[in-house]
């Protein structure tokens, strides 16, 4: 629950833990503030983590990343596990209250009882049609046997191109009589999503400017996109700007997108920027056009889903900058079992700085050590080696 920029967050068997929700979040109460006196309404906040920047000091305040407010009806119905109550209303999972009329209360106590057995009923429905099914067909299919392509012809056994998971779940799904098909990924494509996208973007016309400049002067696939997505941001910022100056040591052109709420672009940086021509910065950019752009080479990411799959679907090929979630199991596989991709380790912050088990690499993580990895990874990858990995990720987007 927060007030004004502060949220206290209720662990089990913790004690009261104090962060601040980050002035520029669209969260963040400067806009509620009363002319006079506190807020006393509470809010619940639902987030994705804590940061805290250790480099300034031991006690530097803790942000909360990613937050989305909760209605704490929605609560009650849909996430508390536990609805005891009081002499004052009711309490949730022992830290939320509920106080109001008590008819009132009682009817959303009984509201989630009979919900939750609802649910109940129809997952036990499903889970006894499952058993018949399996019983009716004991005996399990082939993934071969009355398998049917993509495009609905049967007979086409070629499961060259056929991922390992689909494969897998059709031949599971197959033990109870039923198919599996693959659709997607949903990219918008086509003139108009690029028209929307540029009118999306914060600078739209100057983004698509400076492609066809850069696509003149310098060719194709000679561009580095370099994007963290709508929420991610480099926990020790310095690393990046390490990395932008041997891009820029090499002349190499890129677009940097930082619509991150924590995303701070320094003076220095920009006034770097401001006699290095081949380079662009944008809050908000028009991805899938930047990515579909011939003048694009590479995409520096941080690997989450959707952007993996819109480089993957443009044939672009990846430098991986994983910072949580499914970051760091999709940089992996891109890198590794696809080979159409690299993954810069000196990055690396925390535990992350332990020996790399597939590799037995311990990485450094100082800023000498990352601008020796960018030097490599960017040799290689405008080299021989990122042509065959362009190819391989040309071939994953078919």
């Amino acid at each position: 629950m927060s007030t004004t920029t502060r949220c206290r967050c209720w662990l089990p068997s913790s004690p009261l833990h104090v962060v601040i929700i980050h002035p520029s979040s669209v969260n963040h109460r400067k806009k509620d503030m009363p002319q006079s006196g506190p807020i006393v309404e509470k809010q619940i906040i639902a987030y994705m983590e804590k940061r805290q920047n250790i480099s300034t000091s031991q006690n530097a305040e803790k942000y909360l990343v990613a937050t989305t407010r909760l209605d704490p009806l929605t609560y009650v119905l849909f996430g508390a596990y536990k609805i005891s109550v009081t002499s004052r209303g009711l309490e949730c999972d022992g830290w939320l209250p509920i106080i109001g009329r008590m008819d009132v209360l009682d009817d959303l106590e009984r509201l989630k009882v009979m919900m939750e057995d609802c649910m109940l009923r129809v997952y036990q429905g499903l889970l006894a049609s499952r058993q018949r099914k399996a019983q009716q067909f004991k005996r399990p299919l082939r993934y071969e046997e009355g398998r049917e392509d993509e495009s609905g012809d049967e007979g086409d056994d070629d499961l060259t191109n056929v991922p390992l998971s689909l494969i897998g779940t059709r031949a599971w799904m197959a033990e109870t009589g039923r198919g599996a098909y693959a659709v997607g990924p949903i990219a918008s494509t086509g003139v108009r999503a690029v028209e929307n996208e540029l009118m999306e973007a914060d600078r739209g016309p100057e983004v698509r400017d400076f492609v066809s400049r850069i696509l003149k002067s310098r060719g194709p696939k000679s561009l580095l996109y370099i994007s963290f997505g709508a929420s991610m941001w480099p926990k020790y910022p310095e690393k990046l700007w390490a990395f932008l100056d041997v891009v820029m040591e090499r002349r190499i052109p890129f677009i940097l997108s930082h619509a991150s709420e924590f995303a701070q672009i320094p003076d220095d940086v920009r006034e770097k920027l401001s006699w290095y021509n081949l380079g662009l910065l944008s809050s908000w950019c028009p991805q899938q056009m930047i990515l579909n752009h011939p003048v694009t080479g590479w995409f520096l990411t941080h690997c989450g889903h959707c952007s993996v799959m819109e480089a993957i679907s443009a044939g672009v090929p990846m430098i991986c900058w994983p910072f949580a979630a499914d970051g760091a199991l999709n940089a992996v596989h891109l890198t590794d079992t696809l080979k159409c991709a690299y993954e810069l380790l000196e990055v690396r912050t925390g535990h992350g700085l332990r020996r790399v088990y597939r590799t037995g690499v311990r990485p450094v993580g100082t800023l000498d050590a990352l601008r020796s990895e960018a030097r490599a990874v960017l040799e290689q990858a405008f080299g021989e080696d990122g042509e065959r990995r362009r190819e391989r990720a040309l071939r994953e987007g078919i």
